[in-house]
């Protein structure tokens, strides 16, 4: 963690533009959803004068000066370069008070205002930290989100805690990670899993980062919306949520974040499980492999030792010459198929029979020739084969002895290389065996140099990755940006190491195979449970308004504005309601004080035909609006006084017909009949015919 001065002395100013379609496909996505969610709520946006413009202006410069100056490099952890890029790994820069000007703008301005300065943070961000245009989208959706929240109106106790900065501070670090790792999906070019492996190797740091500099600005915030409520969100009369205006809006305002919380989750701990189980299967492979490779790399060794010093113990070794020396050797060589290459030298260095090769010898050949003649018995090298020939050759020198003579001066170079081998078939075979899963198996000598590889260009050339002496499991990046998991194994006897290198996104690639299946189901029933709910909504929706219909008709609405008006009205015998089924609407009058429930069974005429009998000038309650004769009323000025006067009404006496029948042979005229008549009540029945008014009196 180091301190930050000015952020843009930190690294060079550029930004990363799109990439490719994938890359102007997110860019239409966020800033087509961007759209749409500040139209949709645009009406919690605020009206500005000059004291709003004024304060605008002097966020817009802090947040200039606080994105720039002042702040911390955080540690980069695991993080990777961008894939393709030479750049050092950095950890994300922390400038501590970057987010404070958009959260106060949220409630001092209101949404459009937030969400452009956030923009401006990320903008100045993506220049000088991250480099990807795509951070300042998701600085920009967490603008407008705080915005939004702040200054929405909704009147339930869920909406009026999202008016609090630190409540909407927890929502946005909940959703954030998703946020991110969309926006690394379309930024970074390499392909799907390159971009998610970046992704999830900074998710890390960039979380810790959001985390504190949005949740120190909400705490400002927070101060502001408790000290100074007139100036802080939007002033105004609370409206109904959209959750009370519709039972089924309601329902999913509350399985929605569950369900959508229940996939997040599920679907983190499914890739996780995934993740570690792909990881934990390569890991058991590269294990094998290089277990395999390391136990036959001995035994190799000891059959070309044990063969070489057969060879120069040999009473031929020291007595034949010429042709018949190289006719020798040459049936050894078809006998035991160890070497490709068998030459023998005199005392002076002089070839004295051998393969077509014999002839060109390596330093390290010629250092061996000299040692042998001064009595070393035995020694091995790896050399580079020639030019033309990128192999590594084990490399077998004996001094040969007579059982007469003791030593001859001579001595017997033996020369194999590990892909002809037959006794390093083993060897070969498991080392490629990674290459199933994308892998590379290599053996690398004391000096660092790799002496067998499948690539043959990268044969003798040095090893760069970590080598130790234990085995160890480890990541390391490579020189193109991408992580590897690697694993080195020493070998017992021998200084040399076995090396197994698998790209992560191979991990990667076996995580999403096994995790894609148990996402794409968990996704299914989400969407199948979110499905059900809306169909079992709606049915409930459905009984429940025909029971408060029939609940309607059965009660009584006193909306007088007193009791001697009742009495009144029941002696004039205007006090009336009506009985059908399944339909009821409000009925007002300018000659009387009250309101009438008149079932009409969705029958316009017959609301029109029967009410005129008693009263020709009358309004009906359609859709929350009268409708009448003299034009349109407000519905809320003209039925408040009738429903505070009903509050103060006294209850009358009541007659009360309860669960009333009427069976026949074939059917039933009445089927538990429920109502509730007042004393001095009159009632009339209606219905068509045939419906059970003469039975029901």
């Amino acid at each position: 963690m180091a301190f930050i001065i000015a952020l843009y002395l930190e690294s060079r100013a550029y930004l990363q533009g799109p990439v490719g379609w994938v890359g102007w496909l997110g860019v239409l996505v966020y800033v087509g959803g961007l759209g749409a969610f500040a139209w949709k709520f645009r009406a919690f946006g605020k009206r500005w004068e000059v004291r709003e413009w004024a304060i605008f202006g002097s966020l817009f410069v802090a947040e200039i000066l606080l994105t720039l100056f002042i702040g911390v490099r955080l540690s980069p952890g695991q993080a990777l370069p961008a894939p393709g890029s030479l750049q050092v790994t950095t950890g994300p820069a922390l400038m501590v008070f970057s987010a404070l000007p958009w959260v106060l703008a949220a409630g001092l301005l209101g949404m459009g205002a937030s969400m452009g300065l956030a923009m401006l943070s990320g903008f100045l961000l993506a220049v000088f930290d991250t480099h990807q245009i795509f951070t300042m989208f998701e600085f920009a959706a967490m603008g407008l989100t705080m915005g939004a929240a702040v200054n929405q109106l909704y009147r339930t106790r869920f909406f009026r805690l999202l008016r609090h900065p630190l409540i909407v501070c927890l929502g946005i670090l909940l959703v954030y990670p998703g946020l991110f790792v969309t926006g690394v999906l379309f930024g970074v070019e390499g392909g799907l899993l390159l971009a998610l492996d970046f992704a999830l190797a900074h998710l890390g740091p960039v979380i810790l980062q959001v985390t504190i500099i949005l949740g120190l600005a909400s705490v400002f915030g927070e101060v502001f919306a408790f000290g100074a409520p007139r100036i802080w969100g939007r002033q105004g009369r609370l409206i109904p949520s959209p959750g009370e205006r519709s039972l089924e809006v309601g329902a999913f305002y509350v399985i929605g974040p569950v369900v959508f919380i229940m996939v997040i989750v599920l679907g983190g701990v499914g890739w996780n499980v995934a993740n570690r189980a792909a990881r934990a299967l390569l890991e058991e492979r590269m294990v094998g492999a290089a277990e395999v490779s390391a136990e036959n790399v001995p035994l190799a060794v000891e059959v070309g030792q044990n063969l070489i010093l057969q060879f120069a113990a040999a009473p031929q070794a020291a007595t034949l010459s010429g042709e018949a020396l190289s006719d020798w050797l040459g049936a050894g060589i078809e006998t035991f198929p160890y070497f490709q290459d068998l030459v023998i030298f005199d005392r002076e260095g002089a070839v004295l029979g051998g393969g077509e090769i014999s002839g060109v010898l390596t330093m390290q050949e010629e250092i061996g020739l000299a040692l042998a003649r001064q009595g070393v018995p035995f020694q091995f090298y790896v050399v580079e084969a020639n030019e033309a020939r990128p192999v590594a050759d084990l490399v077998f020198i004996a001094q040969v002895v007579s059982a007469q003579e003791g030593e001859t001066g001579r001595v017997l170079i033996g020369r194999t290389t590990l892909d002809e081998n037959p006794f390093a078939l083993n060897i070969v075979h498991s080392l490629e065996s990674v290459q199933a899963f994308e892998g590379e198996g290599f053996l690398v000598d004391d000096r660092g140099m790799m002496i067998y590889h499948p690539d043959p260009n990268r044969i003798m050339t040095l090893y760069s990755g970590p080598i130790g002496l234990e085995p160890q499991m480890a990541d390391f990046t490579s020189s193109t940006g991408t992580r590897i998991l690697h694993y080195s194994l020493p070998v017992k006897g021998q200084p040399w190491v076995v090396v197994v290198t698998v790209p992560a996104q191979a991990a990667q690639r076996l995580a999403l195979q096994i995790a894609a299946p148990l996402l794409g189901l968990l996704i299914l029933l989400a969407l199948v449970l979110i499905i059900v709910t809306r169909v079992v909504m709606r049915l409930v929706t459905g009984s429940l308004k025909t029971l408060a219909s029939e609940a309607n008709l059965s009660n009584h609405y006193h909306a007088l504005k007193n009791e001697a008006t009742l009495k009144e009205f029941q002696r004039a015998g205007k006090w009336f309601r009506f009985f059908m089924p399944k339909s009821a609407e409000l009925v007002f009058s300018p000659n009387i004080d009250y309101p009438v429930r008149l079932a009409t069974q969705g029958r316009p005429e017959l609301l029109a035909q029967t009410v005129r009998m008693f009263d020709p000038e009358v309004y009906t309650h359609v859709g929350g609006t009268l409708y009448g004769i003299k034009g349109e009323k407000n519905l809320d000025s003209l039925y408040r006084p009738y429903y505070q006067a009903m509050q103060k009404v006294a209850p009358q006496k009541r007659y009360m017909i309860d669960e009333l029948g009427a069976p026949f042979s074939e059917k039933s005229a009445i089927v538990n009949f429920l109502q509730n008549v007042e004393q001095g009540e009159y009632v009339a029945v209606c219905g068509p015919s045939g419906c059970g008014k003469s039975t029901f009196m």
